[in-house]
């Protein structure tokens, strides 16, 4: 904000600082030609001096000679030798300042710049800049060949040099301060919410230019807000008017960019400044382009939705615990009652059990979990038996996972719950089947054994097979060792041993030798008793043959399936597994050997996961159908692994069919697509918002994806490019180049490429494109895809073409550029210049490239030059001054503004681009002398008005005041209608002074206008009634039309339109002789708070000729000019009138035809009055009722003395004289009086100054005797300064005997007489009253007859007045003039409570200048003055509580 402030600031100031500049050098030339003309009546070579008109020279010779020495410059007169042949008065001051001794040298300086400038300009005049003395001075200079010398004139800008100075720091600042403030930076009027002010940052921000916005006309929030969101600014404008000061309100709208896209625009604003009654008037603010901000908190909102929904379906049990062990997140899964999620929310597990009646154990083993999950910040697994509602037993399994913060703390645990009811019931159902199994296979019909402990044959069945070694009846009873080779048997024994033992069945496969060859068997030994078993004897000889083979062959296809990949494995009509390879058993983390022969759902940690497998397999074995699909494998630990599966039936040789599947792991690729397929969407919603064509392609060239631009860009629709082949679109002589282009760089060197080539649109036309292009590649760094994104560069290869042709006419403009264009580098070394530089300067190339510009730079200004380097190897870009020397050595002012230019891989340097200001900073000198001598000119003027006033209104005060006096005699009708023609010619003068005192208060900007209630009605009719009479004179007629409609109280200054009305009333009856004039009103239009009416005054006078219509209302000027001798008049009532009008912003004109009459017309609008208006009547005076008050006259006009003398005594008052303020202050001293007239301009002490020390006299009774000023100054300001001193009111003079008994009556009302003046005793000290300075009224109305009330609100004054004035004075001492505001503004309500009258006014102006900071000195004389007013309000106050 306060950047803000520091930019207004500086805005304001420059501004005033132009305009000054603007109407001085308007001036000076003015003042300039008038010298001129009166130095060189008829040559520039006649240059005459006093002493030479002195002898006998012709009259217009002596006229210059005393125009020189009037000449507040230096003129001299130099010989062609150098020496000082004559010098004006101001010349002679100059050389008296310099010593004799230099006096020698000043002459060789002037002459040697004169001979350098005379080169270049022959004989004729010329002009140079120098230093003389540490001064600046201007000299021009006029040779005069016949008599051999130059006459040289002399300005010293000196002060403008330093101004000037300042004014580029101020102006440089305001650029950097507007440059650097990144937001919007507007101000607007609440009146009409039109905005004054907004800096450049809309046009980066909303790409609107300088010319949209003035077509905005200060309506630019109306412009660019959406209709949906009118209503906000007019919402946002009632909470601002209510803004507190420093209060920031923050709204944000929808607004349309150039271009018509929605922006969010996020407003801050506050109060910037206020009118006098305290309303807003004016808004800053700063403006913020949020979309960004909003569109990412929507798309986390969308994010953190999309994530909370996946939650809420894992069929799991998800619950979220913080680093507290509260509740965060619950799913459905885990509690299904919405509501009661809603309040498990910041719960701890302890609340949920014990709402929900857990059992104790339970809640304590979850509570320990927890708490050991977060002591040691480790995964923990525990199991859970439960009940369910209908009492079956649940078994659950709890998984608790810390998630840790940057500091390795427990920031989140991540409860995870799942039912393994169905898992446990698979187990007993596993072990049910091998028990079945176990059986199935004891009673296979093979060679059965009944063998003891000790290897002895017990038993045998199915002896019939063949190719047995011996006889059952040699079997039972034998060894195995008399049966069996010794190695075998003893093996044999050990295992029926171990079998007997452990109970577990074990097998032997062994070989025997047989006339045929070997024979094979395999033997199963199962326990049949404690002390013996059944061994179970098959011979596998054939099928060990076949078995051979096959496992030959079975060798090589297990080889090829265990190296493979992909999972393969085979299925039988049940689902159990036949056969799978090594990948099969390491994605279940089992040995194979476990795997064969049983179901998927005997051995998968999910069974629902098992079930859907297990359903797939049967479905193909039952429908004979290959399947295809994808399947997800849950691990363990919750990871899912996808394979794109192949199921098909495979039917073996004896009939039974089984299923072969083959899987692959597409975990990884499922990742990749799905990251691809994200960046996808986000590139596509990048893509769909860009202008460019964003594409994406298969590796040959297809598309997959379009974005809506290849609308805009080729004609076709997204659904028609995607059906097209790259042939049809790229232009057939780029095709291969592309091709080529694309393989090699963007597929083979998987680089990224750019390159240009044609396309064809939808309507046939072949457009030139830039096409980037990139391979997409996978984990594997493969290409997979390719995307691209094409712009149309067919305007920018036209343009490029465009900008070749032109680089000459470019390199031309440089070279034949009016202005200083040179480049170098950032030590200074020049690296070019161009041709007017070199033309300017005298210089040649070879001169300039090459050197440094420190060797064109004076000794003078090497630190300007310094700073320069220093500040552009800072900055892009510098702007200032730089002296350079031409070759002649004279010194040329550049204004530059460089640029510095940073390339890739390139040194930097700047461009320079300069203008020579030399002349102009020449002129800007002579205006700074100018604008001294119109401010001088304005105060003579002003003191000039003054004395006038004071001059003339002196005896006029006599005038009026004797015939007031000698109307109250008896009178003849003839020695009557001399007094009226006295008073009558007394009053036309008045009048005349009145317009040159309200002129030059116009010229002067301090006319100002009052803002108080006043019924128009009344206003207008007052004005009419005025000249009733007048024309009843002149037997004219005379009417008055009011509007139908009855106009409101309205806010304005009435004195001023009765001024007006007067003025065109006088004028119409003056110039009307026979006919009528005729005053109306129309109301030509009403709203709730303005009113705006047309007055017009007709008369059918002697009317206004074409010609002089447009000099109407010019000041000093009639019609004709016989008017003022036939009328009268000085011509400037028009034109006050007018200016009065347009300071009200109103508009007069008028309609007119000579010889017919005039109508003058004028149109005002005011606002209407909130307030009550109560009509002031004017009753009699009864001039006795003051009773025989006592007065202090203080004058020294003994004619002001007898009329104020009279008419004070025609009241009965007592009337004592003092000629002086020395006398009037001795008698105060000496005696007390009710009232003090005061006259201003007094010898030995003027009337402020006594009134200041009357104000400090010990007596607080005489300190605060009432005191008017009475004066014949009128000019503005003199009130305020009077008011100031102490006084407590002002009449002018010649004054009206109402008029003064009204502010004398006001100032007295409530005091009791004085007694006669005499020497003050103690006795009487105590028993005069002071004027009463407060007025209870306001307190009563609100007391309604509460007299505590009105007594408690008295003693809060007493006990908090003094404090506040304390802190007043104390921020005073200090120069805290926010808190004298502040303090001001605090007590400021009180007084107007009070209605403390003198109080009133001056309050409020300590507040608005101490919150400006302007005046400082004027606010200590306020402050003064205010606590003086109250002091005495304390002691009246006081006064009354004791009197209670």
């Amino acid at each position: 904000m306060v950047q803000y402030e520091e930019l207004l600031r500086q805005l304001e100031e420059e501004k005033k600082a132009r305009k000054a500049a603007e109407a001085l050098l308007q001036s000076q030339q003015s003042e300039i030609a008038q010298l001129k003309q009166q130095l060189q009546p008829e040559g520039r070579d006649r240059i005459l001096y006093p002493d030479q008109a002195a002898a006998g020279e012709p009259e217009w010779q002596k006229l210059h000679a005393e125009v020189q020495d009037e000449y507040p410059s230096p003129v001299l007169r130099l010989s062609f030798t150098g020496e000082i042949l004559s010098a004006n008065l101001a010349a002679q001051d100059f050389m008296y300042g310099v010593i004799r001794q230099r006096l020698h040298g000043l002459r060789r300086l002037l002459l040697m710049h004169i001979r350098r400038v005379e080169k270049r300009h022959s004989n004729r005049s010329a002009s140079f800049d120098i230093c003389i003395s540490g001064r600046y001075y201007h000299v021009l200079f006029y040779p005069v060949a016949k008599r051999g010398y130059f006459n040289l004139y002399m300005t010293d800008f000196t002060e403008r040099r330093k101004a000037e100075s300042a004014l580029l720091e101020s102006q440089s600042l305001l650029r950097n301060i507007a440059h650097t403030i990144p937001n919007i930076v507007y101000i607007y009027q609440m009146e009409g919410n039109s905005c004054i002010y907004i800096n450049e940052q809309i046009m980066s921000a909303l790409g609107y230019s300088v010319m949209d916005i003035a077509e905005m006309e200060g309506q630019i929030f109306k412009h660019i807000v959406v209709p949906e969101h009118q209503h906000r600014i007019k919402e946002h404008t009632q909470r601002m008017l209510g803004a507190r000061d420093g209060e920031v309100l923050e709204v944000e709208y929808l607004v349309h960019k150039k271009d018509r896209s929605v922006r969010n625009l996020f407003c801050r604003e506050s109060v910037y400044k206020r009118k006098e009654n305290g309303q807003v008037k004016l808004v800053i603010g700063s403006a913020e382009d949020v979309t960004q901000i909003r569109q990412q908190s929507l798309e986390l909102q969308h994010q953190k939705d999309f994530y909370e929904a996946i939650l809420n379906h894992i069929p799991s049990d998800i619950a979220v615990y913080n680093n507290r062990l509260e509740y965060l997140f619950v799913n459905p899964a885990a509690v299904m009652d919405k509501e009661m999620r809603h309040w498990l929310i910041g719960k701890t597990n302890e609340d949920y059990s014990r709402f929900r009646n857990i059992p104790a154990e339970r809640m304590k083993r979850r509570s320990e979990a927890l708490r050991s999950v977060l002591e040691k910040k480790q995964y923990s697994e525990f199991e859970e038996k439960m009940q369910t509602r209908e009492g079956e037993e649940s078994y659950h399994i709890r998984r608790l996972n810390p998630v840790l913060n940057q500091q390795g703390d427990v920031e989140l645990i991540i409860g995870h719950g799942m039912n393994i009811t169905e898992l446990r019931q698979a187990q007993e159902q596993m072990l049910a089947s091998e028990k079945k199994n176990s059986a199935i296979l004891a009673a296979i019909p093979d060679l059965m054994l009944i063998i003891d402990k000790d290897g002895r044959y017990q038993g045998m069945q199915n002896e019939r097979q063949e190719r047995l070694l011996f006889p059952k009846h040699k079997v039972i009873g034998s060894h195995v060792s008399e049966l069996l080779p010794k190695v075998l048997a003893e093996r044999y024994v050990s295992l029926v041993q171990k079998v007997i033992e452990t109970g577990h069945h074990e097998s032997i496969d062994y070989e025997l030798e047989f006339p045929d060859g070997l024979h094979y068997y395999e033997g199963r030994i199962l326990k049949y008793n404690d002390n013996e078993v059944l061994t179970i004897v098959r011979e596998l000889t054939e099928e060990k043959k076949a078995a051979l083979e096959i496992k030959e062959k079975n060798e090589l296809i297990r080889q090829v399936l265990n190296t493979s990949s992909s999972l393969i494995y085979v299925k039988d009509a049940e689902g159990r597994i036949v056969m799978a390879n090594q990948e099969y058993a390491r994605l279940f983390n089992k040995p194979l050997e476990e795997l064969i022969g049983k179901k998927i759902t005997d051995f998968h940690p999910y069974r629902e996961e098992a079930e859907l497998y297990l359903e797939s397999d049967l479905r193909v074995v039952q429908e004979l159908k290959e399947v295809r699909l994808q399947e997800c494998y849950s691990q363990p630990d919750g990871d899912p692994q996808w394979f794109n599966t192949v199921k098909k039936p495979l039917i073996t040789s004896d009939g039974s069919v089984n299923m072969l599947g083959v899987s692959n792991n597409v975990t990884e690729q499922r990742l990749a697509d799905r990251r691809l397929q994200e960046s996808e969407e986000l590139h596509r919603l990048l893509s769909e918002n860009s202008k460019d064509m964003v594409s994406l392609h298969h590796l040959d060239g297809s598309y997959i994806y379009v974005s809506k631009a290849v609308e805009e860009i080729l004609g076709y629709t997204q659904e028609e490019i995607l059906q097209l082949q790259l042939h049809e679109v790229v232009h057939p002589d780029d095709l291969e180049h592309l091709k080529e282009q694309v393989c090699y760089e963007a597929l083979k060197h998987k680089q990224y490429i750019t390159l240009q080539h044609r396309l064809l649109r939808h309507d046939g036309n072949e457009l030139w494109v830039e096409s980037n292009v990139r391979p997409i590649l996978d984990e594997a760094g493969n290409p997979v895809k390719l995307q691209s994104s094409i712009r149309n560069i067919t305007q920018r290869r036209a343009a490029n073409e465009a900008l070749r042709s032109s680089e000459k006419r470019y390199r031309d403009l440089i070279n034949y550029s009016p202005a200083f264009i040179c480049t170098h580098d950032l030590e200074g070394n020049i690296q070019s210049v161009n041709p007017y530089l070199l033309q300017m300067l005298g210089y040649t190339t070879e001169e300039m490239v090459g050197h440094n510009l420190a060797e064109f730079i004076s000794r003078d200004s090497s630190n300007v030059y310094k700073d320069y380097l220093r500040a552009i190897s800072q900055a892009k870009l510098v702007d200032g001054i730089l002296p350079l020397l031409s070759k002649e050595k004279d010194i040329r002012h550049l204004y530059y503004k460089n640029y510095k230019v940073e390339e890739p891989n390139q040194p930097p340097y700047v461009i320079g681009i300069a203008q020579d200001i030399t002349d102009r900073l020449r002129t800007e000198r002579e205006l700074k002398k100018a604008k001294e001598a119109a401010e001088e000119s304005a105060r003579v003027k002003e003191n000039f008005l003054a004395n006038m006033s004071h001059e003339i209104r002196t005896p006029m005060n006599g005038i009026l005041g004797m015939a007031g006096l000698l109307k109250k005699t008896q009178l003849t009708d003839e020695q009557q209608n001399y007094l009226d023609i006295i008073t009558q010619s007394a009053d036309n003068l008045l009048v005349i002074i009145n317009d040159i005192l309200d002129i030059a208060k116009i010229e002067s900007g301090k006319m100002e206008l009052e803002q108080i209630p006043f019924s128009l009605c009344d206003t207008v009719q007052m004005a009419f009634k005025n000249f009733i009479y007048k024309a009843e004179e002149k037997e004219i007629a005379y009417a008055y039309k009011p509007d139908d409609q009855h106009p409101p109280i309205v806010i304005g200054d009435p004195y001023r339109l009765n001024q007006v009305l007067l003025n065109l009333l006088s004028n119409a009856i003056k110039f009307t002789q026979e006919g009528s004039v005729t005053l109306s009103c129309q109301v030509l239009d009403e709203t709730e708070d303005n009113i705006t009416v047309e007055f017009a005054v007709a008369d059918t006078g002697i009317g206004i000729p074409p010609s002089k219509m447009e000099y109407i209302f010019e000041g000093f000027s009639q019609a004709y000019s016989s008017t003022t001798r036939k009328y009268g008049g000085t011509g400037l009532g028009l034109s006050i009138s007018k200016t009065l009008i347009e300071m009200q912003n109103g508009r007069i004109w008028v309609e007119s035809k000579e010889g017919k009459g005039s109508t003058f017309k004028f149109v005002l609008t005011y606002p209407k009055s909130k307030e009550v208006y109560q009509e002031v009547r004017e009753d009699n005076i009864d001039y006795k009722s003051l009773g025989p008050i006592q007065v202090l006259l203080a004058e020294d006009n003994e004619v002001n003395v007898f009329l104020a003398k009279s008419i004070l005594e025609g009241w009965g008052a007592e009337v004592t004289v003092a000629y002086n303020g020395m006398d009037a202050l001795e008698l105060v001293e000496k005696n007390r009086y009710d009232i003090i007239l005061m006259d201003i301009q007094m010898p030995e002490l003027s009337g402020t100054d006594a009134t200041e020390a009357i104000r400090k006299l010990e007596d607080p009774v005489k300190a605060h005797t009432p005191i008017i000023a009475m004066t014949a100054n009128a000019i503005k300001g003199d009130s305020e300064k009077y008011l100031a001193s102490g006084m407590d009111d002002y009449i002018s003079k010649p004054f009206e005997e109402a008029k003064l008994f009204r502010k004398i009556e006001a100032l007295i009302r409530n005091n009791k007489p004085a007694t006669t003046p005499e020497p003050e005793t103690p006795a009487t000290s105590e028993s005069i009253n002071p004027v009463q300075l407060y007025d209870l009224a306001v307190l009563e109305k609100i007391a309604r007859g509460n007299k505590a009330f009105i007594k408690r609100t008295k003693l809060l004054f007493i006990e908090t007045v003094p404090v506040t004035l304390q802190d007043m004075r104390q921020c005073r001492d200090r120069s805290d003039w926010q808190g004298v505001s502040a303090a001001a503004h605090k007590i400021k309500s009180t007084i107007d409570t009070l209605r403390i009258a003198s109080a009133k006014e001056v309050v409020r102006r300590i507040e608005e200048n101490a919150k400006k900071q302007e005046n400082v000195e004027a606010i200590k004389v306020d402050i003064n003055c205010l606590t003086d007013i109250l002091n005495r309000v304390l002691v009246q106050l006081q006064d009354s509580l004791a009197g209670e």
